[in-house]
């Protein structure tokens, strides 16, 4: 704690029990994570949420309702709330990750901090994590990944780990539009807009008139008229004489 404290780096682990939570709270830690199978502890998730720290709450394995009951009995005591989607499968094969979920859960709990827990070997799935809103990744960390055990095989070494961190700065610049340009684009949206607008003003108008135009130059004509010479076609019809414009579309007389 000490050499996390001087880098600095917040220092913080699970609480698997009640006796667990209360030595960390007295360690002052930043905030408590609860594992998924803590997902249905309704007991334990109260005695948490009554220390009054931000709770970091993994959910594999659980249906909406046992996630919504959480939230509930958590949120009563206070809001610092994040729910980590993840996939209870060690470790998780690419076809099964649903990383869409994590849209679905900031939609259905906007005023909630939103992550991802990574059981899968590799950048990928938490780099899409992060691009689909994540705002905390969980990432297995081991110095060898050849070491016994279950969590080393889909863990990070120490250069993977530094990867990750460079390629999420990459990618937050990526992700990320400056104002002026964001400005800018909105003015160019909206000249287009009005130049749309506009174009299919001018081409209702030309429409109209070429109608009007040609309905009146054939009634003239049909009448025994000419436009070939004059900028008016006069035809007479019995005792009326009527006179059409053939530049305007319009009948004179």
């Amino acid at each position: 704690q000490h050499h996390a404290t001087a880098l600095p780096i917040p220092l913080f682990a699970t609480a698997f029990d009640e006796r667990s939570a209360d030595r960390l709270f007295n360690l002052h830690v930043p905030a408590i994570k609860l594992a998924s199978g803590a997902l249905t502890d309704t007991v334990l998730q109260t005695h948490v949420a009554g220390l009054g720290i931000p709770i970091i709450l993994s959910t594999g394995g659980g249906t909406d309702a046992d996630i919504d009951r959480a939230v509930q009995t958590i949120t009563k005591r206070h809001k610092q709330l994040a729910l980590l989607y993840c996939v209870a499968a060690y470790p998780l094969e690419p076809k099964d990750a649903n990383l869409r979920c994590i849209l679905t859960m900031r939609t259905r709990y906007p005023e909630l901090v939103i992550g991802y827990s990574s059981h899968s070997p590799g950048l990928m799935l938490s780099l899409i994590a992060a691009a689909f809103g994540a705002s905390i990744l969980e990432q297995h960390f081991t110095l060898n990944r050849a070491s016994k055990g279950t969590d080393h095989a889909f863990s990070l070494e120490p250069k993977g780990l530094a990867t990750l961190c460079d390629d999420l700065r990459k990618l937050q610049v990526v992700m990320t539009m400056n104002k002026k340009a964001d400005a800018n684009m909105w003015w160019i949206i909206i000249g287009a807009v009005i130049a749309l607008v506009v174009l299919i003003v001018l081409m209702v108008i030309f429409t109209t008139k070429s109608s009007r135009l040609e309905g009146g130059l054939l009634d003239c004509q049909s009448k025994g008229g000419t436009c070939d010479t004059e900028p008016a076609c006069t035809a007479k019809s019995g005792t009326i004489s009527r006179a059409f414009d053939c530049n305007q579309g319009e009948t004179i007389i």
